[in-house]
């Protein structure tokens, strides 16, 4: 399973009219949200494939990329565009998700402005479409305690929960850059259960993580791509239960440089 630091939001819209002998799709577009600096009005995205012009893209939640959206609430996205002199009466379909990496889990998007009425509507420059989507209170959570890592890849899972097979090691690959001189790193592991926090020991040259950077050494300067090899073990002793697995990165100071939860499924 690979998770980038930062979430994408996705944004799918199919609007059409009518035509003799059944419907014409005007548009199919993909949204993409990267971290791009803010221009004008309107947030920098990626086109996709679309055949019309698109003046604007602005979600509530941020004026910058990259957007912070907080789980178990809504954003809503406002989609300013020119149909070039075709017709847009209509909305097919409209879909938004999340990506974390290659994996993409469906976000709910309430019904769009434009029911009850003409669709799109009218804005300042051209048709505005507008809707309100859900952000998914299980997606993946950026630690409390610190910043997500640039990316994670757990050997062996291309989905949460990600199921361990107890009397076995859990295997990551993760990167994370740094913003500080790191003189020392060391690796914190813990469970939840049912919230209850219960923490994992490492064995000594697994919990000094500078022992297990890839291609890298402490102490390790600020401003650097770092790759992290993390390995855990599950003992056989451990019940056969779902659980919380947390991972944390702590400095010289105990200050956390980097963190990450995922659900797995003990076996």
């Amino acid at each position: 399973m690979k998770w980038t630091g930062c979430i994408v939001a996705v944004c799918c819209l199919l609007f059409a009219g009518s035509v003799e002998g059944g419907v014409l799709q005007w548009w199919n577009r993909l949204w993409k949200f990267h971290r791009h600096p803010f221009v004008g009005s309107s947030l920098i995205f990626e086109d996709c494939g679309t055949k019309y012009h698109v003046i604007s893209i602005n979600l509530s939640s941020c004026a910058t990329a990259p957007c912070t959206m907080h789980r178990d609430a809504n954003v809503t996205v406002k989609a300013e565009f020119s149909s070039n002199g075709a017709s847009t009466d209509s909305v097919l379909a409209h879909e938004a998700y999340f990506i974390l990496n290659s994996v993409k889990t469906k976000a709910v998007i309430t019904p769009t402005t434009c029911e009850g009425s003409v669709c799109p509507l009218q804005g300042t420059q051209g048709l505005l479409f507008s809707a309100s989507i859900y952000v998914n209170a299980d997606l993946p959570p950026v630690g409390s305690d610190g910043p997500v890592p640039t990316s994670v890849e757990v050997s062996g899972c291309s989905a949460e929960p990600c199921v361990v097979t107890r009397g076995q090691d859990i295997h990551a690959m993760i990167g994370f850059r740094t913003d500080r001189p790191l003189e020392a790193l060391t690796a914190e592991v813990s469970g939840s259960v049912i919230g209850i926090s219960v923490p994992i020991d490492l064995p000594g040259d697994l919990a000094n993580a500078c022992n297990s950077l890839v291609g890298s050494s402490c102490p390790v300067p600020a401003g650097v791509d770092v790759m992290y090899e993390l390995q855990v073990p599950v003992l056989s002793s451990y019940p056969a239960i779902s659980a919380v697995v947390e991972w944390k990165l702590l400095d010289q100071d105990e200050n956390v440089v980097t963190c990450f939860r995922v659900d797995a499924s003990l076996v």
